[in-house]
């Protein structure tokens, strides 16, 4: 904290020492920071420039998603994915992904593909084929089994390059109606694939069938408690203790898969695992499952200020909560009633793109009227700030650090050698002094590398430059004459090229004759 500014003997005198955030409200109080570009409350009380940015590298196709691994990155770039910066064996489509990970594996979605970080390879979560085989008696465990087994008739073919003991795999095309089912396989032995018996009812002639192991279609994902969870339409879905690949084994046992319908209105628009629990959105619902196993599993729905649809980007944790784009606005989660948070922004929001580093809530936000904004929330001091219109598509956090996808280029927040310009407006200022006296001296103090302008606004009036501040490295408080006017309020703007930090601002007023108002 500064010393107060001096003032001329007589003279009356207004100081701020200390600068919130961002509050562009008609009624924000005298003092209020009205405008931010490229400016961050990281050195409270105190206003300062943020972090500079830097360009990883270009990209080489649509931006369609980013997902850290571990202390890695994730981008999916047009048809291709790339795992730190080096591409991946295999072809997407060129669309927009949903990612889940599960330990050192990633899922990625609507491709139902999954990327394995040890190997850094990708392999299909679903598998099909197509053979002629017989339906006949096997051996179970050693032991001779009726009706269990599915034979090849190339006596060449290996179902363990398709099928895993413990998968559930839908068998179709059969003859016979009940032989045309789901099970899950007991044993695998290269052309005989084995399950309980009795499952099957043998038949004498060759068939066609087709066996596959399917995924449902995912819209929105999330993994909780070692399992995958996801919703699409008014369901919910998670997937085998452990086992990405299944999502239809129903054996009675703790680590089966599971299933359920909310039998609520609409289709739910996006979820998280949070505090040790998986959290499903609708529009106008939360809900919780609750339960350690799908023998005891319960789905329950709470809040009513929901995801807002197409805004699931904007989910993300932050400082051991949620946020997200609710219908209303920006919104805090913590597991009881959502809390707004966004009243001071003065805006309404569509969707955008989240990120938390552990602390702060990085929102690259787009308006309803079509404009961007780059925005961070400080629960800390609960402020939000500013930065610019970067058109960021999608964002993580990377080992502390905010990674952004723009339109053509993959981004680091935080650090690097950016030059860029940053500007603050304070404004309603001088309501209680001007009224019987008239501004003579703008004082600040203000740390700056580069020249920074200061101009000053009367009544919601253009902005008239007052002076250019010379570079300083302390913030030695320095006067500029202001021009004399009748006015009710008065805003005072600082741009300039970054990096500088202001520290105070304040007013010196003379007497005026107190009739002339």
């Amino acid at each position: 904290m500064l010393n107060r500014l001096p003032t001329r003997a007589g003279a009356r005198q207004w100081t701020q020492q200390a600068f919130a955030g961002l509050d562009r409200r008609p009624a924000a109080p005298p003092g209020a920071v009205t405008q931010m570009e490229n400016c961050s409350c990281a050195a409270y009380p105190a206003l300062t420039t943020r972090p500079p940015r830097t360009v990883l590298r270009a990209l080489h196709g649509t931006p369609h998603g980013l997902c850290a691994v571990g202390r890695g990155l994730l981008s999916a770039e047009g048809t291709q994915l790339y795992f730190n910066d080096a591409p991946v064996p295999g072809e997407l489509t060129d669309t927009d992904k949903r990612f889940a990970v599960l330990g050192r594996r990633v899922l990625i979605f609507p491709d139902k593909l999954l990327f394995d970080a040890g190997g850094a390879e990708l392999s299909p979560l679903e598998a099909s084929v197509t053979l002629s085989c017989t339906v006949a008696d096997g051996s179970y465990a050693g032991a001779p089994a009726e009706g269990n087994t599915l034979r090849a008739l190339d006596a060449a073919f290996d179902w363990a390059q398709h099928f895993a003991v413990g998968d559930a795999v839908t068998v179709s095309g059969a003859s016979a109606p009940e032989n045309n089912k789901t099970a899950v396989v007991r044993e695998v032995s290269g052309r005989e694939l084995r399950f309980s018996e009795h499952c099957f009812t043998p038949g004498a002639q060759t068939e066609t069938l087709t066996v596959s192991r399917t995924v449902p279609d995912l819209t929105h994902l999330c993994v909780c408690d070692n399992r995958v969870w996801g919703c699409r339409g008014d369901s919910i879905f998670c997937s085998k203790l452990g086992d990405p690949f299944n999502w239809n084994v129903f054996d009675g046992l703790s680590t089966d898969a599971w299933s359920v319908e909310s039998g609520t209105a609409g289709d739910f628009t996006g979820c998280a695992a949070f505090l040790g629990s998986p959290v499903f959105f609708k529009e106008a619902r939360v809900f919780k499952v609750y339960g350690s196993r799908p023998g005891n599993y319960e789905l329950t729905a709470g809040a009513s200020q929901g995801l807002l649809r197409g805004a699931h980007g904007t989910l993300c944790a932050a400082g051991e909560a949620l946020y997200y784009l609710s219908p209303a606005g920006f919104v805090r989660f913590g597991g009881g009633f959502p809390a707004p948070v966004d009243a001071p922004l003065h805006a309404r929001y569509t969707g955008g793109a989240a990120a938390g580093d552990g602390r702060r809530y990085f929102v690259f936000a787009e308006r309803a009227d079509g404009a961007r904004e780059n925005l961070v929330y400080d629960p800390q001091r609960d402020a939000w700030q500013c930065a610019d219109a970067l058109p960021v598509r999608f964002a993580c956090c990377v080992g502390g650090t905010v990674t952004v996808q723009t339109d053509d280029a993959l981004l680091a927040l935080g650090a690097g050698e950016e030059d860029f310009t940053a500007s603050v407006t304070v404004g309603g200022l001088g309501a209680e002094l001007f009224h019987s006296g008239y501004p003579a001296r703008l004082w600040l103090a203000l740390e700056n590398a580069a020249p920074v302008t200061v101009s000053v606004a009367y009544d919601g009036g253009a902005f008239t430059s007052v002076g250019t501040l010379s570079p300083l490295p302390a913030a030695a408080p320095r006067a500029l004459a202001l021009p004399t006017r009748r006015h009710h309020r008065m805003a005072v703007r600082l741009s300039g090229a970054a990096p500088w930090t202001l520290h105070a601002l304040g007013f010196e007023t003379r007497a005026g004759n107190a009739n002339r108002r």
